[in-house]
């Protein structure tokens, strides 16, 4: 059992290095005006300021430490409702404050 335990953290670990990975590739700056989703009142947003976010998760098998980081874009953007909200920039989502 110990064993399959050990294959199925390495696995997930695997899985999670090989997204992260790829989440760096297509990393992106923020465009520079959005507008709301279909189903909502229409609005635009203008990008008026930019952060870095790193997340990092740290996995200790067995003693055995590693870590995976992954790095992205969110932006702040006003609306012309004057609200502001923080988006996720790799998918253009809310990103959670």
């Amino acid at each position: 059992m110990r064993g399959a335990g050990m294959r199925a953290v390495l696995g997930a670990v695997a899985l999670l290095a090989a997204l992260a990975g790829s989440a760096r590739a297509d990393d992106l700056p923020c465009v520079d005006f959005v507008s709301s989703g279909a189903g909502g009142p229409p609005m635009l947003g203008w990008l008026i300021g930019a952060s870095t976010v790193t997340i990092e998760l740290q996995v200790k098998p067995g003693g055995i430490g590693t870590s995976i980081t992954e790095t992205f874009s969110v932006g702040v953007y006003e609306f012309t409702d004057g609200s502001r909200l923080r988006i996720d920039c790799r998918d253009y989502t809310l990103y959670p404050v």
